[in-house]
């Protein structure tokens, strides 16, 4: 969230909110607190999760979705240590954000981590969605239809703009994403959800919406 194009992003729901007497909801906390973190890592995770949220307070969100319980009471610590006066509000309704703003990318590329990242979590969450289950937790946080739309299309705009792995002349092609496929061991028990995700980042004119090309497809 602290790329300029995320503050603009986020500046601009607080004004329009605010603009229409509607309240704006922050980012979801999506950290999950698994029975094997030590306690260490358990306030390590907790301190991420409270500093990031800062930001958002600042910005003048009304309220935030969290998934894990464990997270309320630090994050309701935070709202009332940190306060946002009336005035800072009234200077975000005249805040002036154009596309400039919102369409400043941040400097990098796409990276080989990225990649396995969003065939993973594609995957998984088709496998989950065929079981009859909407979220899963894949490495301490909590995915739904959310990352797995934002996680396909990427994967099928890298494919289709044979975008090149960061600091590699290695492009994003069919046969790497067929190789990370059945690299990835977690993947293993899932083929079905597999050849589907490959239907859908491979398909000419992707589908407007995964949850409703699942269902139409294979729910009839």
């Amino acid at each position: 969230m602290e790329k300029h194009f995320m503050k603009s992003y986020l500046n601009l729901v607080v004004k329009t909110c605010r603009s229409r007497g509607a309240p704006a909801t922050g980012g979801m906390a999506a950290a999950v607190f698994s029975s094997g973190l030590s306690d260490e890592e358990v306030r390590s995770k907790t301190a991420d999760v409270v500093e990031s949220k800062r930001s958002e307070i600042l910005a003048g969100v009304s309220g935030f979705l969290i998934y894990d319980f464990n997270l309320i009471q630090p994050i309701r610590t935070l709202w009332k240590s940190t306060f946002v006066s009336p005035t800072l509000h009234k200077e975000k309704e005249h805040l002036n954000i154009s596309s400039v703003d919102l369409l400043s990318l941040p400097a990098g590329g796409v990276t080989m981590e990225g990649l396995k990242l969003n065939i993973a979590v594609g995957v998984l969450f088709i496998n989950g969605w065929l079981g009859g289950r909407g979220t899963f937790v894949y490495k301490g946080g909590v995915e739904d239809s959310a990352t797995a739309e934002i996680s396909r299309m990427q994967v099928w705009q890298w494919l289709r703009h044979e975008v090149h792995i960061e600091n590699s002349i290695l492009p994003v092609t069919r046969s790497l994403v067929l190789g990370l496929l059945e690299e990835d061991t977690s993947l293993g028990s899932c083929e079905v959800a597999k050849k589907i995700f490959l239907d859908v980042v491979l398909a000419g004119k992707p589908p407007e919406f995964i949850t409703t090309y699942l269902n139409d497809i294979y729910c009839r």
